[in-house]
């Protein structure tokens, strides 16, 4: 009998032989735009897979049964993946274990994986409390424009994010000021005080 992983890549495999065995030049033209797109969505939806896949085999160090050097080197070696190509599989992976509205956007062929890495480069210390916040939002947006539109919309949810955390840790500096002063034993008077960046910024 057949264990469940073998059944599973044995009807991937079928799937894969069906559309490898498909007289591309002879499909009209809807045909053929129809199936570029479903096997993009059908890529993206395995990608899932593998990242959820990933994920448990890092954290259960899986990878140094056979006493790989890291999980890199083992996903690289078993994969025929170069070093670079392992890193951002299990940097994702790692990612999209943090990211559950990315991550089912992606399982259901809604996001491509320029969308994951987008998404994930803004959810980066120290925006992370707020992009779990508007993750759900962002991956909506995501999922309704053109790539470089999403791209955008990102970028200026992170300046606004930036900007916001920047105004916060300005207030915590002011916050923070503190001055006093003492008089040394031959009666000098000396003074030591914290400043913020602005308040301490030399004149002139």
């Amino acid at each position: 009998m057949r264990s469940a992983p073998q059944l599973v890549d044995d009807e991937l495999d079928h799937a894969i032989d069906v559309l490898l065995d498909v007289d591309v030049e002879v499909l009209d033209g809807e045909v053929l735009a129809q199936l570029v797109v479903s096997t993009q969505r059908a890529a993206a939806r395995l990608a899932a897979v593998r990242a959820k896949l990933l994920s448990v085999w890092e954290e259960r160090r899986v990878w140094a049964s056979n006493g790989a050097r890291s999980a890199a080197v083992r996903l690289g070696n078993d994969c025929g993946l170069s070093g670079e190509s392992a890193t951002i599989e299990l940097r994702r992976a790692r990612k999209l274990a943090s990211m559950p509205h990315t991550m089912a956007a992606l399982a259901a062929g809604e996001i491509s994986l320029d969308h994951v890495d987008l998404l994930g480069r803004a959810n980066h210390r120290p925006r992370q409390v707020c992009f779990a916040e508007f993750e759900q939002l962002l991956v909506d947006h995501c999922t309704r424009l053109r790539y470089h539109d999403a791209e955008r919309m990102v970028a200026y949810w992170r300046q606004h994010v930036d900007a916001d955390g920047a105004d916060d840790d300005a207030e915590h500096l002011v916050e923070q000021r503190r001055a006093s002063a003492g008089r040394s034993y031959d009666g000098s008077v000396y003074a030591t005080a914290t400043l913020d960046p602005l308040a301490g910024a030399p004149s002139g």
